[in-house]
């Protein structure tokens, strides 16, 4: 299609176009020199030009040239298969098998450069695309802050500065994943593990469909950071409860992230008021964390008075049972258990937690010495069973039916995770060991606290239901 060898009479001299070039340098280059000298006389006289110029150098230099970029008659020239118009010196567009014009072309394929081969195409494409991945990864994980900013002080004594405007949460634990909830369930980006039937129950719809993003939360569990990284959320919840090397390690390991971590404190329910203060005015729920810290605040104070009341002799001895056989349980010291002196109790296992995780086992032969008056039972697999086995009818708590199955929809009420539940947990437990004392009608503070911290209305039949599972 196109001519390789064009024919000796399109050529003009020996050189082609290039001794043309050449005759036209012959010609300029005297007169040059005649003007350099005129200024040269004319600066060493003193005339009006006050001049002092070199004396022009002439080189001989030789650069690469095609033979279409040298001036002179075009080597070749061919119609465009459109438009009719001719193409000159290679400056047609290649479009399959046609010849076009760079506007024909670009109106016929975008894609299509001007004399490129289709591996140089492929190339290019592939570093733009390169290219593009790459700063959308390096914006990811070096994202900024928005300019609108604020630097808060976290419950740990850590300045982090988080986004003005919050709109998505993570929190890395249940307690965290539950005291947002509590404030605005529409705030949760995601939740820590699968979640049961049983709290499915008595949540709202959006809760139940969040994503799993894992956390720091039990033995084994991890933080799912391609999840994280999907949800984007505004800040990280974390609960503060003790510094350890399995805390600093994990605190490190999210340090990378370009996610603000921000710690909160509630190891005890006496730090459930300034909690939700503290996170309500970190999510811009204010009014909301405010109206649920005076309730939370009320109920501790209400039952430190009545506890503080009450006769060690006349306080009640309880059992606290988890696991499947009942025979593991926790110290009187331990956050696990702590409801039970609160409510006017007397934890029979007495002592400091050996560990933070607890469920420390204990034999029969030891439970027979405790001989609770209340056994307290987590598991209902085995509150099923208990009445049914022999060696616990020899418990005073058995024999005088005074076994309890503690209430866990959609989060349990006393421990495991130690959420927000244990302030109705307090009342419950304080009607249960001291009616007298606290005469509480507790369907009616059920239902109330269920509208209040979780926003579902219970019936009263629904809430005799959570009440005695």
């Amino acid at each position: 299609m196109y001519p390789k060898n064009l024919p000796p009479g399109q050529r003009k001299g020996p050189g082609g176009n290039a001794s043309i070039f050449a005759s036209h340098a012959e010609r300029i280059i005297p007169r040059i020199g005649t003007v350099s000298g005129r200024c040269l006389d004319a600066g060493r006289d003193g005339s009006s030009l006050g001049l002092a110029l070199e004396p022009l150098t002439i080189n001989k230099a030789e650069a690469p040239r095609q033979p279409v970029d040298v001036p002179g008659k075009p080597l070749w020239c061919i119609p465009r298969m459109r438009c009719g118009e001719p193409i000159m010196d290679g400056w047609e567009a290649l479009s399959g098998d046609q010849a076009l014009c760079p506007p024909c072309a670009q109106a016929t394929d975008s894609s299509s450069y001007s004399r490129m081969s289709s591996a140089m195409k492929l190339c290019l494409s592939f570093l733009f695309r390169c290219t593009l991945s790459l700063l959308f990864v390096l914006c990811l994980l070096q994202a900024p802050l928005p300019l609108q900013a604020r630097e808060v002080i976290d419950m740990s004594g850590r300045k982090v500065r988080i986004p003005d405007t919050i709109t998505k949460v993570v929190a890395v634990s249940p307690p965290g994943t539950y005291l947002i909830y509590a404030l605005d369930p529409g705030l949760l980006a995601g939740i820590n593990f699968p979640l049961w039937e049983s709290e499915k129950k008595y949540t709202v719809p959006r809760y139940r469909n969040l994503p799993v993003i894992g956390g720091m939360a039990g033995q084994g569990r991890t933080l799912n950071r391609e999840v994280l990284f999907q949800v984007k959320p505004d800040l990280i919840l974390y609960w503060a409860w003790r510094d350890d090397a399995t805390n600093r390690k994990f605190l490190s390991s999210m340090a990378p992230l370009p996610f603000p971590v921000v710690a909160v404190r509630m190891d005890t329910i006496a730090d459930y008021p300034a909690a939700l203060t503290f996170a309500g005015d970190l999510v811009g729920r204010m009014e909301r964390g405010e109206e649920l810290r005076r309730y939370a605040q009320q109920t501790v104070d209400d039952a430190k008075k009545i506890a503080a009341a009450i006769a060690e002799q006349e306080k009640v001895r309880v059992y606290y049972a988890e696991g499947s056989d009942g025979l593991s349980t926790e110290r009187s010291q331990s956050i696990h258990a702590e409801l039970i002196s609160l409510a006017g109790g007397i934890n029979v296992h007495h002592g400091e937690a050996l560990d933070h995780y607890g469920m420390e086992k204990i034999s029969m032969e030891q439970l027979f010495l405790y001989d609770p008056q209340v056994i307290l039972v987590k598991e209902k697999a085995f509150f099923e069973r208990i009445f049914n086995d022999p060696r616990w009818q020899n418990l005073q708590a058995v024999r005088d039916k005074q076994v309890y199955l503690i209430p866990y929809e959609p989060f349990n009420w006393f421990d495991r995770p130690p959420s927000f539940m244990r302030i109705l947990g307090i009342k419950w437990l304080l009607n249960l060991l001291h009616p007298d004392r606290f005469p509480v009608d507790m369907v009616g503070e059920t239902q109330f606290f269920y509208q209040l911290f979780l926003g579902v209305a219970l019936t009263p039949t629904q809430a005799r239901e959570v009440l005695h599972p």
